[in-house]
């Protein structure tokens, strides 16, 4: 978690670098604002860098997923 902390800084610092990166783990979401304008690249950047802690991010996806599944369960 510290490491993480500290690429927080260095990312602010250099938001294109982690655009790079962080646009190929969810370009959709990314593509869309980065077009608009620079300004929606520092919250992107955000979750490029949650992306280091991919479960946090990862979570909320797959959990609507698993939503379904559960309700099946309960219906059996």
């Amino acid at each position: 978690a510290g490491n993480a902390a500290t690429a927080l800084s260095p990312a602010e610092g250099a938001p294109a670098p982690a655009a790079a990166p962080g646009a190929p783990a969810a370009p959709a979401a990314p593509a869309a604002p980065a077009e608009g304008a620079p300004a929606p690249a520092a919250p992107a950047t955000e979750p490029a860098l949650v992306p280091a802690g991919t479960q946090p991010v990862i979570t909320p996806a797959p959990a609507p997923a698993v939503a379904p599944a559960s309700n099946h369960g309960t219906a059996s």
